[in-house]
């Protein structure tokens, strides 16, 4: 029995048949080219090799849901050969269920509350040819996916995937959430640069797995590294995890020292890298950056919004040159590449909260208005080979910005450092009576307020970068 190269399958549990067989009627109606048992096998025929061969030239299918199909055997092994086929499946929602894990991601067509507008869908999507999610993960042209700035704790991250970096050592969220799957139970060995280790929660975490990412270690994960882990992570889910469509990351780089602004646009580029390659999940819908910090979520917010205006990504096909997406393209395409190479300047400061205003607000926009990133990093809180990177960037910078509010021993420690390099120093301090004996002598720039010290730093750092008013 042939059946049109356009022809849909509907899969569905004997406990919907009214619904079922409207659905198809009105579909044909519509225009629709529609394959279901009660409809098209005749009398006579068998009915397992009508509906096997069927099901098998048909390139497409929709498959209600409800408590009574999910829980049928027939319908989810229709759903798995047909994925497994690489064919394209449309879930069509027709009472409230818990959606199965291989379908929760695709989009699906609602008609649990009003079946007009829910018909007027699915005709859309079958006959228009809207771009659709393919069952063998692979993204068709145009398909979008959303990027978002999530202001909650990783633990509490609600997504299919969370997407962590393995530097040979743990630090920070990836700690954390390591420890928490170790104390679980749940324990693999982490993964060597440039391997991949995708591990169930069993629970104990809000998202359902978590992805480590072999990289460098913490001194030798730059700017660069940050866009490649990005890009790799996205595509390697594309490759072995087709049916993911939440992807949720962190944001690397500051934790360490790097530049903030610099380090999301890096992360950013490497996750449009993949998606406009169409290198991703399938079902990929949203990537969010979850960030527990009120304050960098907010700013993120601002840098992505500059950055990606509708917060979109579109994979494949042709951007006009007027688009969001191809100036957004434009303006990150040597981030990370190139972020080597840019003058910094290192900032020597507590990460104490009390001072996390002073640095964002007061000095990081000072430093980026000037044309350089701003990095720093708290000797209190890294040993080993990231003192060496922390040397390393006082040692390269342009210039040393230090804060002595509060006399901490590693900022005149860091300071000290930066005078045996050489490099260019402009110190800070709220009150001068709180200068040691050895800087005393110095000029320090005296701010009392944050916004003063934004004003007074611009002046400063105008002048010694040699940029013009």
């Amino acid at each position: 029995m042939a059946t049109k190269v356009s022809t849909v399958f509907l899969s569905y549990s004997r406990d919907d048949s009214d619904f079922a067989i409207r659905i198809a009627e009105d579909l044909k109606a519509a225009g629709a080219s529609v394959w279901t048992d009660r409809l098209n096998i005749k009398g006579g025929e068998l009915w397992d090799v009508a509906a096997q061969e069927a099901l098998t030239s048909c390139p497409r299918m929709l498959a209600i849901l409800s408590p009574d199909s999910i829980s049928s055997r027939n319908v989810m092994d229709e759903v798995s050969f047909a994925l497994e086929q690489h064919k394209t499946v449309i879930p069509v929602l027709y009472r409230d269920c818990t959606i199965p894990f291989r379908l929760r991601h695709l989009q699906y067509v609602d008609f649990r509350k009003d079946y007009a507008r829910g018909l007027k869908d699915l005709v859309k999507a079958l006959l228009t040819g809207e771009p659709q999610v393919e069952a063998n993960g692979t993204v068709t042209a145009n398909k979008k996916v959303r990027i978002a700035i999530e202001q909650v704790d990783a633990l509490q991250f609600e997504g299919d995937v969370l997407l962590l970096k393995y530097a040979q050592g743990l630090h920070g969220v990836d700690r954390v959430v390591y420890g928490r799957l170790k104390q679980s139970q749940v324990d693999s060995k982490l993964p060597a640069i440039g391997k991949f280790m995708l591990q169930g929660t069993a629970g104990v975490l809000a998202v359902d797995s978590v992805l480590f990412v072999g990289v460098k270690p913490l001194a030798e994960f730059g700017y660069a590294e940050i866009r490649a882990f990005a890009c790799d992570a996205l595509a390697w889910l594309g490759e072995n995890a087709f049916e993911t469509g939440l992807v949720g990351l962190t944001l690397h780089g500051p934790g360490y020292g790097l530049d903030e602004a610099e380090a999301f646009r890096a992360e950013l580029a490497g996750l449009m890298d993949a998606v406009t390659a169409g290198k991703c999940p399938g079902a990929l819908q949203q990537i969010s950056f979850v960030e527990g910090n009120v304050g960098r979520a907010e700013r993120l917010k601002g840098l992505l919004e500059n950055l990606l205006p509708d917060g979109l990504l579109v994979a494949g096909g042709q951007r006009s040159q007027g688009s969001l997406q191809t100036r957004a393209v434009a303006s990150l395409q040597d981030v990370g590449l190139a972020s080597a190479g840019k003058p910094h300047v290192f900032v020597a400061m507590p990460f104490a909260e009390s001072m996390e205003d002073t640095f964002h607000y007061g000095i990081q926009g000072a430093v980026n208005a000037a044309g350089m990133l701003c990095e720093r990093a708290d000797l209190s809180t890294f040993t080993g080979d990231v003192m060496a990177w922390v040397r390393d960037r006082i040692a390269s910078s342009k210039l040393l910005v230090a804060d002595l509010t509060g006399a901490n021993p590693n900022v005149y420690l860091e300071v000290g450092y930066a005078w045996g390099c050489k490099i260019p120093t402009v110190l800070l301090v709220k009150d001068s009576a709180e200068l040691k004996f050895d800087v005393a002598g110095h000029r320090c720039l005296v701010y009392k307020s944050i916004a003063q010290l934004e004003e007074s730093l611009k002046r400063e750092l105008k002048v010694l970068s040699g940029r013009p008013d």
